[in-house]
């Protein structure tokens, strides 16, 4: 095949890709914008569409939806509450785990494989079958219904997180920790001057990734913070009152609830989309 013929039927792939990859990005973008539209109608317009279906244009667009959804639902305390998680959790879980992969990567002791593999474990435990566990734990502890309770629980230090990070503290010569010992520095001075700053990419990348999976959680929200509404927890409320409560047929109420709900998380990705990637990509093995 010549160089013209291999040049034009690459270009003719180049283009079918591009209209896929068109019409998956639009397919994505559609429910949104259907959203965003409905979140501005009045409920009633929105129920008495004459296409049976609510893809007409709002007749006015209706901020009073979006300041219902904070007067009525109190949507103010669940988004405070659903922050303190999403900074605490990450939080916690980052701290734990940096601190138990640096231990298990550079310091040899006797055993450290035994530790190295219950770091592992609870990868294959189902979530699902610890949850009765983990409720009972908490009761016993009083710390059901309590902030410090989830907060505590994320500071395990183990899974896919330490795995990672574990990776990177053990691909870091040993030189640097050597050259800041001859200088004196201790252990705890190499650990946070020396080492953090060499993994603070994927740090920063897994809390990104930890806030973001924060602010979506919902089963462990309602089961065991049942009396400190998040976003996703009062979102259900706001859902069951729509569908079937004092509130029936709110619709577009709802989808503005839904609207403020993503802003958060698209900001975060927004902000930091290039470490993601660059985390997803590259395996998360470069600091």
């Amino acid at each position: 095949m010549s160089t013209a013929k291999r040049v034009a039927s690459h270009k003719k792939y180049l283009i079918v890709t591009c209209v896929v990859f068109c019409i998956y990005t639009a397919l994505l973008i559609l429910p949104e914008v259907w959203l965003f539209i409905n979140s501005f109608k009045d409920f009633i317009d929105f129920s008495n569409d004459p296409w049976g279906l609510p893809w007409s244009l709002p007749k006015g667009i209706r901020w009073s939806n979006y300041a219902f959804i904070f007067e009525t639902f109190d949507m103010g305390e669940a988004f405070i509450n659903s922050f303190i998680l999403c900074i605490t959790c990450p939080t916690a879980t980052m701290v734990a785990t940096t601190c138990a992969a640096y231990a298990l990567a550079k310091f040899d002791f006797r055993g450290k494989n035994a530790l190295y593999f219950m770091h592992i474990i609870p990868m294959l435990v189902c979530i699902t079958g610890s949850t009765s566990t983990l409720y009972m734990f908490f009761d016993k502890l009083q710390l059901y219904d309590r902030f410090i309770g989830l907060i505590w629980s994320n500071a395990g230090g183990t899974g896919m997180n330490f795995l990672l990070v574990y990776g990177l503290f053990k691909n870091v010569s040993r030189t640097y920790m050597e050259a800041a010992e001859i200088d004196g520095a201790s252990d705890f001075t190499v650990f946070v001057q020396i080492m953090v700053p060499q993994a603070v990419g994927i740090i920063g990348t897994l809390w990104m990734l930890g806030f973001i999976g924060c602010w979506n959680e919902y089963a462990a929200y309602q089961l065991f913070l049942p009396s400190h509404p998040t976003v996703s927890t009062r979102l259900v409320f706001i859902q069951n009152n729509v569908t079937q409560g004092l509130y029936t047929n709110h619709y577009p109420e709802f989808f503005a609830a839904i609207m403020i709900s993503v802003i958060p998380v698209i900001a975060v990705f927004l902000a930091f989309q290039d470490q993601i990637m660059q985390m997803s990509l590259g395996g998360g093995i470069k600091g």
